[in-house]
């Protein structure tokens, strides 16, 4: 996870250095509560209609976004300064890192790699941004 607050990265260029990169981008827009929060990550990313509103269930679905990912995928999160402030950014900020960490183990159900081993999960990359 790179957090670029006071970095001057805009929400477009991030998004733009990943697309060049091959990962498939998805944009978060900003919000100031917890729960449109969760909305932006659900419309953002295209989550099930019965996507339930809660942090349970933000960790279940993008668990599922790397499970079925064909490629790198790179989240662009624009934050709120107001939103950066509460205990729900650090919350939702460490399960996007946990996912992060998720993306990277050998997914067992893979074909093995060249060492014999299972092979590598596609990666999850956050970025969060300065709205």
């Amino acid at each position: 996870m790179k957090d670029l607050h006071g970095a001057g990265t805009s929400a477009d260029d991030a998004a733009q250095q990943a697309r060049s990169a091959g990962a498939r981008v998805f944009v978060v827009d900003p919000a100031d509560t917890k729960e449109q929060v969760l909305e932006q990550f659900a419309q953002s990313l295209d989550f099930p209609r019965h996507f339930g509103h809660n942090l349970d269930a933000l960790a279940d679905c993008l668990a599922d976004v790397v499970d079925g990912s064909q490629g790198g995928t790179t989240i662009v999160w624009r934050v709120s300064p107001a939103f950066r402030r509460t205990r729900s950014f650090v919350l939702i900020k460490g399960l996007l890192a946990d996912t992060e960490d998720y993306s990277r183990r050998p997914d067992p159900a893979a074909a093995p790699g060249a060492e014999g081993g299972a092979g590598p999960r596609r990666t999850l990359q956050v970025l969060l941004v300065d709205d």
